[in-house]
């Protein structure tokens, strides 16, 4: 029986590779993750798991939290990551194909459908 975190994971596979296209062996799609706490740490090990996916940014409203994963993941995959405090800015970014969303369930929303006007306290 396919659970809910089985399907996430078997559906966000499944839309990086139709992102990517599959045209050649050079395709990537660079990803961001919004939210780092909690599920958000799984939606990075997730993602760097993924063959032709670049983890490229980490966006959090939390400074201290986006600067400690900033880090980690910079040693991971040994090349700076851009890193964002507002999503505003995140999906302004021309270096970002997609996002992950791991955001508490009432940001949801503004980070699934951008042009929602976000809170004003976060941009």
């Amino acid at each position: 029986m396919n659970d809910r975190r089985t399907f996430l994971s078997a559906s966000s596979a499944a839309a990086v590779h139709m992102l990517a296209g599959k045209a050649s062996a050079n395709d990537r799609v660079r990803v961001a993750v919004i939210g780092l706490n909690g599920r958000g740490k799984d939606h990075i090990k997730g993602w760097l798991a993924q063959p032709d996916v670049d983890l490229v940014a980490l966006c959090d409203v939390d400074s201290k939290v986006l600067d400690a994963r900033a880090s980690e993941l910079t040693a991971k995959v040994n090349r700076p990551v851009k890193t964002f405090t507002g999503m505003r800015k995140l999906f302004e970014s021309k270096e970002v194909d997609a996002v992950s969303v791991a955001t508490p369930n009432h940001w949801h929303s503004l980070g699934a459908c951008p042009r929602i006007p976000e809170h004003r306290g976060n941009g």
